[in-house]
């Protein structure tokens, strides 16, 4: 691919390519880029002048900010054979763009879709595991280490680094390791710390004394309320393995926690069936079965009314 190098701003910028090239140079930075990613960039740059010069001005303003990646200016080579140099000239909007994308980088998030988990490693060490339709923040700063659980489930294998806390903050609560791991679960209505290992000083989002957990105990926090209690690690943490286990639960619970992984709604039309209690053992990786283990525990019927809804009745 044929360039010629320019020393000015371009004044007719594209505002659709400068969204692309920002876009495109994130992607870039990620320590998961695949190779089709990478191929897919290269035609992207190639299609047009216009992308190109977006690409140039946004590499130019990394620059100036003494952060573009070495892995960033080398794949550029790869793909364009042409070595960005371009002076400080570009637009004000596109200034304006990568200082929104700077800010995105420095707070990076981790997602998870409805049924799936991922096991992330983070910059310092420590271990991530998201469960089902989660969503974290993570912003690391040379005093602290933070991340915000906007929704879902999240158990952190924290690395110890007494100088740098690890704080995890959820809209009810907000957890500090003190050198362990622990699981956070982020719902509307409330959030829960449940300890697998070590201490964690959880203190209410308001303000407070913090209280400390120990493994095998846990604290959900909401609006008005403050419950601690115990809980059996092996099963907070089946998900982990692809199970899902329950020990006495009601059922109307028990469909509120399935809801989180399934696909279709469940939901219970049958008053005598809400104060059941059942104890059941379901593979994550076979949910047509979950149903009939549902069927063989209690004596309960299931119809599936429209593609994403399913009632339970009594037999």
């Amino acid at each position: 691919m044929n360039r010629i190098e320019s020393h000015g701003a371009h004044e007719n910028a594209d505002p659709i390519a400068a969204d692309e090239a920002m876009e495109w140079l994130g992607r870039l930075r990620a320590a998961d880029v695949t190779e089709s990613e990478q191929a897919d960039f290269a035609a992207w740059l190639a299609a047009s002048s216009a992308n190109s010069n977006a690409f140039d001005e946004a590499c130019a303003l990394w620059h100036l900010l003494g952060s573009l990646p070495a892995n960033v200016v080398a794949l550029l080579r790869r793909a364009t054979r042409y070595k960005v140099v371009r002076p400080f000239a570009a637009a004000a909007a596109l200034l304006v763009a990568c200082v929104v994308f700077i800010l995105q980088v420095a707070t990076p998030q981790y997602l998870t879709a409805k049924g799936e988990q991922r096991r992330v490693a983070l910059a310092d060490g420590t271990t991530a595991y998201l469960n089902t339709d989660s969503r974290m923040t993570v912003d690391y700063q040379d005093d602290v280490r933070r991340i915000v659980l906007h929704h879902g489930e999240v158990w952190f294998d924290v690395h110890h680094e007494p100088e740098r806390p690890f704080i995890v903050e959820g809209r009810f609560a907000t957890a500090q390791a003190l050198g362990t791991a622990f699981v956070v679960r982020e719902h509307q209505g409330f959030s829960k710390v449940a300890v697998t290992e070590g201490t964690v000083a959880v203190t209410p989002s308001a303000g407070a004394t913090p209280t400390y957990l120990r493994a095998g105990e846990m604290k959900t926090l909401s609006s008005n309320t403050i419950d601690r209690g115990v809980f059996d690690v092996e099963a907070a943490l089946a998900w982990q393995h692809g199970q899902l286990i329950y020990n006495d639960i009601r059922l109307d619970d028990l469909l509120a926690d399935l809801n989180r992984y399934l696909p279709k709604t469940m939901t219970i039309n049958d008053d005598a069936l809400l104060g059941a209690r059942v104890n059941l053992v379901l593979n994550l990786e076979h949910q047509d079965a979950m149903l009939e283990a549902l069927g063989r525990a209690l004596p309960v019927r299931w119809k599936s009314v429209s593609e994403d809804l399913i009632i339970l009745t009594s037999r």
